[in-house]
């Protein structure tokens, strides 16, 4: 589903004649939003019950079989193409400009599994890290509202893309592209 996301959401901007910096500002007001709403629990409560009643039905019941979960791993891909885009957009493009051989496939099947098992540990964590802090689960909820508001006036300042700028330009290549040789060796 990371897949479809990314390529559709190059696709609609493109067809619908808007401006590259449109996903990036739709990005920060929903970061913002979030961030709000979990900064301020009635707000958030609010959110919660409008979201609830235009879910599909599936997340409505709570279900936990195929169905659902099938629905849940489609959406994480929507919050999961910006991380994934510029990686996957790379193993797309080099797949595509070749031809098809066992090689191209086993990369694009390593890159999937790497990071299927990335995500998978990054649940096992997860579950584990929400079950210690249940008993702070309110203020930990607030703390995050607030980092994502701070984090969404950074980006609306467009401070992050000057950090990485000067990150870029300024720490050695090594650092900043850690696998630069390899990939332009022969």
């Amino acid at each position: 589903s990371f897949t479809f996301a990314t390529v559709a959401l190059v696709y609609a901007i493109d067809a619908l004649g808007l401006p590259d910096a449109i996903a990036r500002t739709v990005a920060i007001v929903v970061l913002a939003v979030f961030g709000v709403s979990l900064l301020v629990p009635a707000i958030g409560d609010k959110i919660e019950a409008w979201l609830s009643r235009v879910a599909p039905a599936p997340a409505r019941s709570g279900g936990d079989g195929f169905g659902s979960g099938l629905l849940l791993g489609a959406s994480l891909g929507l919050v999961y193409a910006p991380c994934a885009g510029p990686i996957l957009a790379g193993v797309i493009t080099v797949s595509a400009a070749q031809d098809f051989t066992a090689g191209r496939l086993a990369v694009a099947l390593s890159y999937a599994i790497g990071s299927a098992l990335v995500l998978y540990a990054l649940l096992l964590g997860g579950r584990h890290l929400a079950d210690r802090l249940r008993p702070i689960r309110g203020q930990v909820q607030q703390a995050m509202g607030a980092v994502m508001v701070c984090i969404a006036v950074v980006m609306a300042a467009d401070l992050d893309t000057r950090f990485q700028a000067a990150i870029a330009s300024d720490l050695p290549s090594f650092l900043v592209n850690p696998t630069g040789e390899l990939e332009e060796s022969g």
